[in-house]
């Protein structure tokens, strides 16, 4: 049975690739123009339902800082 990855899991990962390529949760947030809390959830697998406008916002800047993955 293969399963697809729900939209946290899919920003968990996106956040763990940023952190990876050395980016604080700071960073990250300034940066996608989300709030500290919220790159610390998905940081922390503490987000179970983010909100679309999150995922499309954290989507854009992985794709400026990372074109490469995803």
């Amino acid at each position: 049975m293969n399963r697809e990855p729900t939209g946290a899991q899919l920003m968990e990962s996106m956040v763990a690739e940023l952190m990876k390529a050395g980016l604080t949760c700071r960073q990250i947030a300034k940066e996608s123009g989300l709030s500290l809390n919220t790159i610390w959830r998905l940081a922390n697998r503490q987000a179970p339902e983010p909100m679309w406008s999150t995922f499309c916002r954290l989507r854009d800047f992985h794709k400026k800082v990372m074109p490469d993955v995803l």
